[in-house]
């Protein structure tokens, strides 16, 4: 209550005393004076008896009055506190929105690619079914397996698998066991090959080779190949069972990050393909090639890599990959080399085609036609590996002659060994002499060649190359004859080499079909027929005769020829689809006939070599022929 009144009375006085105007016609008082009259004027007013109770409570106001001061200056430090706060983190909040906004673009983005690659990456999920394809990703696996030759699965010739990696400069590929391992065969024919670019020397715009390698996987093998890309490559030609199970991973830094990959895997054994169809393929074109597992030629891959579309120039490639072997690929680069119908069959035993682009600056444009060849008729009498007789027909791809290396050989024997390379010729014939002891003044060993690559008979048949007693010769011919001539005198040891067929399958136009009859024996007959309708390509008849023991006197080997179609009329000689070659020392040259009758001729030839050759590419009718020969 007494508070109530000194705050009563303290309130009313302090309110008078502002509201009082100062006297008229006084003094200003200064600050002291005015401050002594106004604290005698409070104390007047207060009580006598609460004069140190009030001044005690005064005195407590005062320190409550400062203390809350304090406390309202602390608290609007805190609330300039919170406001700086909640800028910074209006900022942060703006920050943070545009970092989302950039992360859905991306996001975005991501999804639309993830879009574009469906196909793709739906491709890469089952590609454990699948012989052949592309896959495109940072590590991945292929799984294949196909049973025994009684499943009704059609399958290609080969399985050919693209592998990118991400555009890393390595990709390691590991091979795994499966629970057929035990039986199955796919480690012994599985390839990769890789595609080694040089270190770049000297000018920039200098044109580097492309280099190749093949690498046969093997079961639980790790290996690093070179990348960006790769090809794994299965044969199913020869086997009856394959169970392949590898992994693959990009490392290493990334490479041709600005280079733009197109891939298109063809099953079709005849096609055409342009550049302007690399952005514009669809299974709509697929539906129109043809499918026939009786071809050669029935998977083909083309992968078309370009960093900008171009035409050749230095420093540029448009590279042609033609086929795949253990040891070797067929390159050839058309920048370099006029490409418009090469001379190469597109693949037998591996069959797919490469086709790189790289560093053009202009539009580069190109078309691919193909057209798979029925398959190569082989020889039913030809043998292919080591032989050692007097005298065979050899097939296959590589081989070896043997004939009497370390023993000596008897006087005038007569041996002509053919090499014809299966299942279809190749460009290139390459003969290794390992050793050879032959008597070298009177004897002879030597590779005749009477046809070019495409089977046109050379200008100059017979074209002969002596094998000396080292060495290595290369023959650009169909077909190679290695023929052994042996005089009546004195003899020497026998020799050995190894042959293989190398370059370009070849196909040119009309395919060219032989068959080679070797005939032995002192005497005898046989006759040849070939019908017009049963050879719609060029077609070679080969007869060669080498008897056992020929005489070394004036007559030697007779042998009769009789034309039976067509009928010979008025001064026809022999028909002009046959070519003759006779030895002369030893030595077979061509030889021109003479006809007694029309259609009648009688070689006479001491050295008893002999080889006809009946060729029906401009036949016109039915050809028919009987020989009579006797020593």
């Amino acid at each position: 209550m007494e508070l109530k009144t000194f705050y009563s009375t303290f309130c009313i006085v302090f309110v008078c005393f502002l509201l009082t105007p100062p006297t008229s016609g006084s003094q200003p008082e200064n600050h002291a004076e005015k401050h002594l009259r106004k604290s005698r004027s409070i104390k007047d007013a207060l009580p006598k008896d609460d004069e140190f109770s009030n001044t005690r409570i005064i005195t407590d106001m005062r320190h409550k009055i400062f203390s809350l001061e304090g406390s309202m200056k602390r608290v609007t430090g805190d609330v300039d506190q919170l406001s700086k706060q909640n800028e910074d983190l209006e900022k942060s909040m703006l920050e943070q929105k545009t970092i989302m906004e950039k992360i859905d673009g991306e996001f975005s983005g991501l999804q639309k690619l993830l879009s574009a690659h469906g196909n793709l990456l739906s491709d890469i999920e089952q590609m454990n079914q699948t012989c052949g394809g592309v896959l495109q990703a940072q590590s991945g696996s292929i799984v294949f397996s196909r049973g025994s030759s009684l499943s009704t699965t059609r399958y290609p010739s080969s399985c050919v698998w693209t592998v990118r990696a991400n555009n890393r400069a390595l990709i390691k590929v590991s091979t795994h066991p499966t629970y057929r391992t035990s039986y199955s065969s796919y480690i012994s024919n599985t390839y990769v090959l890789e595609i080694i670019k040089p270190n770049a020397t000297g000018n920039a715009n200098s044109s580097q080779p492309l280099q190749t390698k093949i690498t046969k996987l093997q079961s639980s093998m790790h290996h690093v190949f070179t990348g960006p890309i790769i090809f794994v490559v299965t044969s199913l030609l020869s086997q009856n069972e394959i169970d392949l199970h590898l992994q693959f991973e990009g490392i290493g830094k990334l490479v041709e990050k600005n280079t733009f990959f197109s891939h298109e895997t063809l099953f079709a054994n005849s096609g055409n393909f342009s550049s302007n169809e690399l952005e514009t393929w669809s299974p709509s074109l697929l539906a129109k090639l043809d499918d026939n597992a009786n071809y050669t030629l029935d998977y083909t891959t083309i992968v078309h890599l370009q960093a900008v579309a171009g035409v050749c120039s230095n420093g540029e490639s448009f590279i042609v990959i033609t086929d795949v072997m253990e040891n070797s690929t067929v390159v050839t680069d058309c920048c370099k080399t006029n490409c418009k119908g090469t001379n190469s069959l597109i693949n037998y035993d591996n069959p797919f085609v490469i086709l790189i682009t790289k560093k053009f600056q202009q539009p580069f444009n190109f078309n691919l036609t193909w057209e798979a060849d029925p398959p190569y008729p082989s020889s039913s009498n030809s043998r292919s590996g080591l032989v050692s007789q007097c005298g065979e027909v050899l097939g296959g791809s590589t081989g070896t002659i043997m004939y009497k290396p370390h023993a000596s050989y008897r006087s005038s024997e007569r041996c002509i060994w053919v090499i014809v390379p299966q299942p279809r010729p190749r460009s290139s014939i390459v003969i290794n002499v390992g050793t050879n002891g032959i008597e070298s003044t009177y004897d002879h060993l030597y590779m005749m060649e009477l046809t070019d690559v495409n089977g046109v008979e050379l200008s100059d048949a017979p074209r002969i190359t002596r094998l000396g007693r080292y060495g290595t010769y290369e023959a650009e011919s169909r077909e190679v004859y290695i023929v052994f001539y042996s005089d009546s005198s004195v003899s020497g040891y026998g020799f050995s080499l190894t042959w293989r067929a190398t370059g370009d399958f070849i196909k040119t136009g009309n395919d060219v079909s032989t068959q080679f009859t070797i005939i032995k024996r002192d005497d005898g007959s046989a006759s040849s027929m070939s019908r017009k309708s049963a050879f719609t390509s060029s077609f070679y008849q080969v007869f060669i005769f080498t008897p056992v023991v020929p005489s070394t006197y004036s007559y030697g080997l007779q042998l009769q020829l009789n034309q039976t179609l067509p009928v010979a009329r008025d001064n026809d000689c022999i028909h002009k689809e046959f070519s003759i070659f006779t030895a002369v020392d030893g030595i077979l040259t061509k030889t021109s006939l003479k006809c007694d009758k029309p259609g009648e001729a009688v070689i006479q030839n001491a050295d008893g070599l002999t080889v006809i050759v009946m060729n029906s590419q401009n036949a016109s009718s039915d050809i028919g022929m009987d020989f009579k020969w006797r020593q």
